[in-house]
């Protein structure tokens, strides 16, 4: 997988999205502003859109698309697999952020931090992203819930995870009759490439 496209999308908290045109893509990115995250993908044929919310470095990896540098390389089947006129993929660690109950069951807005890479800036690949629900009894009996997303924030040996802010209400509707956030989301695992001075 080589770098086919960077750049910076959206502004402190709009949202935005980037159009391109890939084989197999590849993202990872960096969240600038303090909610900043990929909200979602979209595919026909070979164009992929990208919506992000806040502003985020992006950079979007794919298989070779040209050939006519100086080294090129195919399968024996005829796959073009290596081309040396782009910046090839290094992943220099994938980890599995923990499910939510074994790493920080304290409150919605608590995080897990994880800082075992030397100081550098580094960029992220989520698998996906995780939910969980903030659970509370309504005025007049009942209960209800806010759905909050799991934001990714970018530190500089590292990276840390929260769910920050409230969603949607579902009105009448919890997940536990309880006043407690809940998230059944499992361990999920992101993968990180340092990025330093690509931008």
């Amino acid at each position: 997988m080589f770098l086919r496209y960077s750049g910076i999308a959206g502004g402190a908290d709009r949202f935005a999205n980037i159009v391109v045109n890939c084989i197999d893509p590849v993202l990872f990115f960096r969240p600038i502003s303090e909610y900043g995250g990929v909200e979602a993908m979209f595919r026909s044929g070979n164009e992929v859109t990208y919506r992000f919310r806040g502003q985020c470095e992006y950079y979007i990896f794919d298989r070779p698309w040209k050939t006519g540098g100086p080294i090129d390389i195919w399968a024996q089947d005829g796959t073009h697999i290596f081309m040396s006129t782009a910046r090839p993929m290094n992943v220099l660690q994938t980890i599995d952020l923990p499910n939510y109950f074994d790493a920080y069951r304290q409150a919605y807005r608590d995080g897990w931090t994880y800082a075992g890479l030397p100081t550098s800036k580094y960029a992220y690949n989520v698998s996906f992203t995780r939910q969980g629900y903030d659970c509370m009894p309504m005025a007049g009996g009942g209960w209800s819930a806010w759905l909050c997303n799991e934001r990714i924030y970018s530190t500089a040996n590292g990276l840390r995870v929260s769910f920050p802010e409230y969603g949607m209400r579902f009105l009448s509707w919890a997940p536990l009759f309880s006043n407690v956030f809940m998230s059944y989301a499992g361990a999920c695992p992101v993968s990180f490439i340092d990025v330093t001075g690509w931008l």
